[in-house]
């Protein structure tokens, strides 16, 4: 799974918004559109950051989830 900053996200954090932890913000900053959902856990799980951070940041509007784009199969 993958996930992308939204504008709101964007704009939440770049006000410091109070529905962002020290934690949270260190988790937004990594998601990418490239980073699979797993590769950033492996990167702040240390800081503490927790699946139901993830959760918080997606129910707030401040991170969605993006498609997988697949390769068609040759014929």
């Amino acid at each position: 799974m993958k996930y992308i900053k939204t504008d709101v996200g964007q704009q939440a954090f770049k006000d410091r918004s109070p529905l962002f932890s020290s934690r949270q913000r260190s988790a937004f900053i990594l998601f990418d559109g490239v980073k699979t959902l797993d590769e950033v856990m492996a990167s702040v799980s240390a800081l503490g950051v927790t699946p139901a951070d993830i959760d918080h940041l997606v129910e707030q509007g401040f991170l969605i989830e993006i498609e997988e784009q697949t390769k068609p199969m040759p014929l």
